[in-house]
């Protein structure tokens, strides 16, 4: 009996120190002595210690505003207009915050072998970024067998390549052709 009525007190205990302080709450683990419970915070949304992770931010690098994203648009069309680009048909494309980034875009595309002229044939190509989309297109196109040196040809001819995605659509392509190609040699050799 006695231990029952010890028991009962220290529930007791335990719920007037939670009403005093209703910002902890009790949470008491079956294997702990309830009379020493763990006490913990509630979530929160803020974070007084830690204040850059309040705001959390989805965009890399500088964060531009509207005014900022039309003068770093303006200036780089002047770049492009300066180098013998036309930008008419990249009003909708998203293109990158400074001049340096567009340079490069520009720059890699002519070591592959391509002319300002063939840019301007199909000038989407400058909205693929040079580490996200050109490398790794071109890396799975040189892996399945066509030559560095003809990959300029390769791109001038197929530009859209650049905006393909290499897991999600050239490999199940150019697998789905190989597979076409060993049936059609089987047939030809019965």
């Amino acid at each position: 009996m006695a231990a029952v009525l010890r028991k009962t007190q220290q529930i007791r205990s335990i719920f007037s120190k939670t009403l005093k302080n209703p910002i902890f709450v009790p949470f008491v683990k079956p294997s702990q002595n309830p009379q020493t419970p763990c006490f913990r915070e509630p979530f929160s949304t803020k974070s007084s210690n830690f204040p850059e992770y309040e705001m959390p931010t989805v965009t890399w690098g500088a964060i531009q505003g509207r005014k900022e994203k039309l003068v770093s648009r303006v200036i780089i069309c002047d770049y492009l207009k300066s180098i013998g680009i036309v930008p008419d048909e990249l009003e909708e494309v998203e293109l990158p915050s400074t001049v340096d980034v567009m340079r490069e875009r520009v720059e890699f595309l002519q070591k592959i072998g391509l002319t300002i002229d063939d840019i301007n044939e199909y000038p989407l190509m400058l909205g693929c970024s040079v580490r996200k989309n050109m490398i790794p297109v071109l890396g799975y196109l040189e892996k399945i067998g066509i030559p560095r040196a003809r990959m300029g040809e390769f791109v001038k001819n197929y530009p859209q390549c650049l905006h393909a995605s290499v897991v999600v659509e050239l490999v199940p392509v150019v697998k789905s052709l190989r597979g076409l190609m060993w049936r059609n040699k089987i047939l030809v050799m019965c």
